[in-house]
C-alpha cells in the first residue's frame, strides 16, 4: 500500500462512492480497480462496489482501516444505512456470526438492518449549481437523494434525475467510480441547466422526501418495524381511516419505484407485515405525520406491539378462543355479538370456533338473520387456495384450513413460493437480457473502428453490476458470449470493418495486410489464419490473393 499524496474531508450527506472519487482523482488514480489496488486492498475483493454500503463486506473494512476512517464514521456519514436502520427489519443470522460482528465498533440494529442500495445514483441540478460555487468548488452525490421514496429534493423540490436529458445515459452506474460532473460526458449537455419547477411543501412527494431525509439523519434510537407497523394500525383504528386507499390515492404512481417485483410494478394492497422502509414511512407521511411528530407520538404510547392483534391468528385451543369472545361480548345484556361483527373482528377465530365449539358459539351470538353456515368441504378449500377463487374466498379456505388441513396448506406455500421465486428470476433474467442486447446492437451501429463491448461496458450501459451479468451467464448458459463481445468476435469485426474501407476505397489487400494494419491478429503463428478467414469468408470477389 502507498499512502495517498492528498487526503479529503468529506461533504456534508456526500455518499461514499462520490468522497472515494474525489480522493482517487485528487491523486491522478482513474479507476476503481487501481484506487483499490493502491489501498492494498486483496485482489479478490476489488470487484465490490464501493458507492453505498448495503452488506459489511470485507472491502468496505479495509477500506476503513486503509483510509484511517473509522467504521462507525463510514457508516454514519459516509451511507444510508442510518435510513435503513430507523425503522429496521434485522437480518436473521447464526450465533457465530453475531458473535463475529459484536466485535466490530458499530452497533449491530445499523449492521443487520436489510437495506436495498440503487443501482444507479441520482443527482439534484440545483444542488449541483450550488457545488460550483462552494467551498469546495466541486460537485458532489448526496446520499439522502439516494433514498427510496425521495423523488425530488427535500430542500429545492426539484425532481432528481439519473439519465442526461439529451441523451438518455445513465449518469453515474452503481459498479462504477465516477466522479460527478457537471456537464455529461457523453454529449455534453449542462446539467445545471436543466430545471423544473419545484413541488410545494405541501406536496406529498416532497414531505416523504423531508421524511426520510429525517430518518436519514435522526437523533432518536432505531425502532423495529413491527412496532411502526403496530402504530400504524392503532392510528387507523381511531381515525376510522383506510390505510390502502390513502397511501394508493397520494402514492399509487410512484410506489413501483421502490417496490422490487417486476410482477407487480403498480400495487393495488398494502401488507404492513411485509413492508419495509419507505412504505412505513409513506403511510406515516400519509396519515399526516411528520418524523419529529411520529417519533413524540410513538413515545407518548408507551410500548406497542402486536400481540393482540397476532393472537387471533393462533389459536390454539378452546379455552383460549371462548376467552377472546367473552372480551368481545359487550356487558348490556340488550346487546349481543353478532356473527358478522365476530367474523370481521378475526377470521381465523371465528372458524375455529365454527369447527371446533359450534354449539358454545351459536349460545353466545345473536341468532343468524341469514341462511344455514355452509361449512365447504376440505377438497373444494384446497381447490381454491390453489387459484380457482377470488382473494377474499382463498382467505376464508386459508383460516379453515389453518386448523384442519395445516400440513398441507404450508408445503403448498412453500411450493408456491419456490415457483414465484423462479418465476420472478426468469422475468428479470429476460428484461435484462433484452436491454444488453438492444444496448449491444446500438454499440455495433457505432460508426468508425469498432471497439470492443466488454463487460464493465454493458454493465454501465444498462446499469447494473457486473456480478448480474455473471450469475445470469450461470444460470442460463445459453447466453454465454452473446450478453458482452468476445476476444474473437471483436477481432472478426474490426477485420471485416477495415476490409469494407478498403474496398470501399479501391484498394485490395492480401490477407498479411490486412492483418498488419488491422493489430487484432492472436498469435504470429494464426495471423494468416484469422485475416484469411475474414476475406475468404466476407470479402468480395477478387480481394483474396
Amino acid at each position: 500500500m502507498y499512502p495517498f499524496p492528498r487526503m479529503l474531508e468529506w461533504e456534508t450527506d456526500e455518499i461514499a462512492g462520490s468522497y472515494f472519487s474525489r480522493i482517487a482523482y485528487e491523486n491522478a488514480v482513474l479507476s476503481k480497480y487501481w484506487f483499490l489496488k493502491w489501498l492494498g486492498i486483496s485482489r479478490n475483493l476489488r470487484a465490490a462496489q464501493i458507492m453505498d454500503i448495503s452488506e459489511l463486506r470485507p472491502t468496505w473494512i479495509g477500506l476503513s482501516e486503509k483510509l484511517e476512517i473509522s467504521l462507525d464514521d463510514l457508516i454514519q456519514w459516509l451511507s444510508t444505512k442510518p435510513y435503513w436502520a430507523c425503522f429496521y427489519i434485522q437480518r436473521q443470522l447464526s450465533r457465530r456470526d453475531l458473535e463475529a460482528l459484536s466485535r466490530l465498533p458499530i452497533r449491530l440494529d445499523v449492521v443487520l438492518a436489510v437495506s436495498h442500495p440503487r443501482l444507479h445514483l441520482r443527482i439534484c441540478p440545483t444542488c449541483l449549481l450550488q457545488d460550483l460555487g462552494g467551498a469546495a468548488g466541486v460537485p458532489i452525490a448526496r446520499r439522502s437523494h439516494q433514498l427510496p421514496g425521495s423523488l425530488v429534493c427535500h430542500k429545492h423540490g426539484v425532481r432528481l434525475i439519473h439519465k442526461c436529458p439529451g441523451c438518455d445515459r445513465v449518469l453515474i452506474p452503481r459498479a462504477n467510480l465516477l466522479r460527478v460532473t457537471s456537464q455529461c460526458e457523453n454529449c455534453g449537455f449542462d446539467l445545471t441547466q436543466h430545471s423544473e419547477p419545484p413541488l410545494s411543501c405541501l406536496s406529498p412527494i416532497r414531505k416523504l422526501a423531508v421524511f426520510e431525509h429525517d430518518c436519514l439523519y435522526s437523533s432518536y434510537a432505531p425502532r423495529p418495524a413491527r412496532e411502526i407497523v403496530a402504530f400504524i394500525r392503532r392510528v387507523c383504528r381511531e381515525r376510522n381511516t383506510d390505510l390502502a386507499k390513502v397511501v394508493l390515492r397520494m402514492f399509487g404512481p410512484i410506489l413501483s419505484t421502490w417496490h422490487r417485483s417486476t410482477a407487480n410494478p403498480a400495487p393495488s394492497r398494502l401488507f404492513l407485515d411485509q413492508e419495509t422502509m419507505p412504505t412505513l414511512c409513506a403511510c406515516l407521511v400519509a396519515l399526516g405525520f411528520s418524523h419529529e411528530s411520529a417519533q413524540q407520538a410513538i413515545v407518548q404510547l408507551g410500548p406497542i406491539s402486536n400481540a393482540p392483534e397476532r393472537s387471533l391468528h393462533k389459536i390454539e385451543s378452546i379455552s383460549q378462543a371462548r376467552e377472546i369472545v367473552s372480551g368481545m361480548i359487550p356487558s348490556t345484556k340488550r346487546r349481543r355479538l353478532s356473527w358478522h361483527r365476530m367474523h370481521r373482528r378475526s377470521r381465523f377465530l371465528f372458524w375455529f370456533l365454527v369447527l371446533k365449539d359450534r354449539a358454545w358459539l351459536e349460545r353466545q351470538l345473536a341468532p343468524r338473520q341469514r341462511s344455514v353456515l355452509r361449512i365447504p368441504c376440505v377438497s373444494e378449500d384446497r381447490q381454491v387456495i390453489l387459484g380457482s377463487g377470488s382473494y377474499d374466498q382463498r382467505r376464508e379456505a386459508c383460516a379453515r384450513a389453518y386448523y384442519r388441513d395445516r400440513e398441507w396448506m404450508h408445503d403448498s406455500r412453500r411450493n408456491r413460493k419456490v415457483d414465484r421465486g423462479k418465476q420472478l428470476t426468469a422475468a428479470r433474467d429476460a428484461e435484462l437480457t433484452n436491454s444488453i442486447r438492444t444496448a449491444m446492437a446500438d454499440w455495433f451501429a457505432k460508426p468508425g473502428r469498432p471497439v470492443k463491448f466488454t463487460l464493465e461496458r454493458a454493465a454501465a450501459l444498462v446499469g447494473v453490476n457486473e456480478s448480474k451479468i455473471l450469475n445470469l451467464n450461470r444460470r442460463a448458459p445459453q447466453t454465454r458470449d452473446t450478453l458482452y463481445e468476445s476476444t474473437t468476435h471483436y477481432r472478426l469485426r474490426v477485420l471485416l470493418w477495415l476490409m469494407k474501407q478498403k474496398t470501399a476505397q479501391g484498394v485490395l489487400l492480401t490477407p498479411g495486410q490486412l492483418f498488419k494494419q488491422a493489430r487484432v491478429a492472436p498469435t504470429w503463428e494464426r495471423r494468416h489464419f484469422w485475416a484469411a478467414t475474414v476475406v475468404y469468408l466476407f470479402g468480395p470477389k477478387g480481394s483474396y490473393s
